[in-house]
């Protein structure tokens, strides 16, 4: 276990979870604010003219239980995720909210539109389940349930891949249809984020030989 990794997994974790409020906070509002969703979905019609549909459909949602299951997610995972680096977390949230939607619009080129957390929420459970693993390494007990929650994770976007319905929110709502395809994408980019070296401090905070700013 590296000890730089260890230390500064905990000097984030007393820190404003700044990542999480802003994120639950976000979909929160849009999720209350009467007839906002429809100036922030991503809409392959609307988004060369509206680019910031891009991001912000993450943070759109069809129905209440849409919100409760992506919410609750990310807010658990990301403040997780935020305890062990506030700048992979940043990384992680901002990769896929980019790379998630890129790759829908060119591998499904019949998707209209599309919503919700889920696909940031796959990269947050990657980031952490692979961040966690590396640094159990001296803890048997962690590693295991850490792997086997990991199984289970890739269980689960077999089953949605194979039957295109997702696992847990009611599909009724949702529109146009689930796409699972995104939990996949998501999941890539957080197990690369999580399986990137941790910073070693010496003096400023390097990145395999990289200065990086301290988060």
């Amino acid at each position: 276990m590296s000890a730089p990794g260890v230390q500064a997994g905990r000097r984030g974790s007393g820190r404003w979870p700044g990542v999480t409020v802003a994120g639950a906070g976000f979909a929160s509002t849009v999720m209350l604010v009467p007839g906002m969703s429809q100036h922030l979905v991503f809409d392959r019609a609307a988004v060369a003219a509206e680019p910031w549909r891009v991001l912000t459909g993450h943070f759109v949602h069809a129905s209440l239980d849409h919100f409760a299951w992506d919410v609750g997610a990310f807010v658990v995972l990301c403040l997780l995720a935020e305890s062990i680096g506030r700048w992979r977390c940043v990384v992680c949230v901002g990769a896929s909210a980019l790379l998630v939607p890129a790759v829908l619009v060119c591998a499904l080129p019949g998707l209209t539109s599309y919503c919700g957390l889920s696909g940031i929420d796959s990269a947050l459970f990657s980031l952490v389940a692979a961040a966690l693993l590396r640094r159990s390494s001296g803890e048997r007990a962690a590693g295991v349930l850490t792997a086997l929650l990991s199984v289970l994770f890739v269980v689960k976007l077999g089953y949605e891949c194979s039957t295109g319905a997702t696992l847990f929110v009611d599909p009724v709502g949702i529109a146009p249809t689930p796409v699972p395809l995104a939990h996949v994408v998501g999941a890539a980019v957080g197990a690369a984020c999580g399986a990137w070296p941790d910073c070693a401090r010496s003096g400023t905070r390097r990145c395999d030989g990289a200065t990086a700013s301290t988060s």
